[in-house]
């Protein structure tokens, strides 16, 4: 296996299957490095709306309050968000939904490419990654 391809795994790991403990190399030693591949390469869904404002606000935020903890950032930036004009919102609003329009293409051109093989076993894998998430919740 390539350094390339842990790094990416790991990033991809954290964000996706993080929280039930899969890592792609797992996901690898078990079906493949074609479908560890077709996992990373999967569209991912648009950022939500408050996130995006609080990543476009987070240079500003550590400039203007530069000890303020993560956790009274966050709660401020909170704040601003509820107080925030229906004009600066729908600016958000309108990136958000062309973000989704476009995650829907690619999702649609994804799953075209996918044999129904693919799909059978990368719905399994997910299925198996959710069922680990609950476990984990009892």
């Amino acid at each position: 296996m390539s350094l390339n391809f842990y790094v990416v795994a790991r990033k991809i790991c954290y964000r996706s299957f993080h929280h039930s403990g899969v890592s792609l190399i797992k996901i690898r030693q078990s079906y493949g490095p074609k479908i560890a591949q077709m996992l990373l390469e999967r569209p991912r869904k648009p950022i939500p709306l408050f996130l995006k404002y609080a990543v476009d606000k987070s240079e500003e935020m550590k400039e203007k309050f530069p000890n303020f903890t993560f956790k009274q950032r966050r709660d401020y930036l909170i704040e601003e968000w509820k107080t925030l004009p229906k004009e600066q919102k729908e600016i958000y609003v309108k990136s958000y939904l062309q973000d989704l329009k476009e995650y829907r293409e690619r999702q649609k051109s994804y799953e075209a490419d996918l044999s129904d093989d693919e799909k059978v076993i990368i719905k399994r894998v997910c299925k198996e990654n959710h069922a680990r998430i609950a476990l984990k919740k009892l």
